[in-house]
């Protein structure tokens, strides 16, 4: 076998071995809003599963009119892996008080669920079984 085959052979492998190990699919923003005063944005993002069997992880950010950056999620829950692309029909986001989120996730194969998040120091978090 000439080098040039077996660098090509080589180069293919490594492709195909980073392809697999490609790790964990990025977080994607499935919506972002301002509060009622505007003091606050809230940011809901996706970690999607790769496997049917896994749930998608939502995280929930809140983020000061002053801040650039959301730091550690507010909350996170979880919306069943339907086995076709989140089109983020599934969750419904409310301010219902000036300083009170509701996050409600509404699967269409499983039970409805979500979470209420008081904003202080620290955020104060309820689940909420039926949303």
């Amino acid at each position: 076998m000439s080098g040039t085959r077996r660098g090509a052979l080589a180069v293919g492998a490594l492709a195909a071995l980073l392809a697999a190990c490609g790790g964990a699919p990025p977080e994607q923003v499935v919506s972002e809003f301002p509060s009622r005063q505007g003091d606050y944005r809230l940011r809901l993002t996706l970690l999607p599963s790769e496997e049917a069997s896994v749930p998608h992880t939502l995280r929930l950010y809140v983020l000061s009119r002053e801040a650039g950056e959301a730091g550690a999620p507010v909350a996170s829950t979880t919306v069943e892996n339907e086995g076709s692309p989140f089109t983020g029909d599934q969750v419904r986001l409310t301010w219902a008080a000036d300083r009170t989120v509701l996050l409600c996730v509404t699967p269409r194969a499983a039970a409805r669920h979500g979470l209420r998040v008081e904003l202080g120091e620290p955020p104060r978090v309820e689940e909420l079984p039926k949303c």
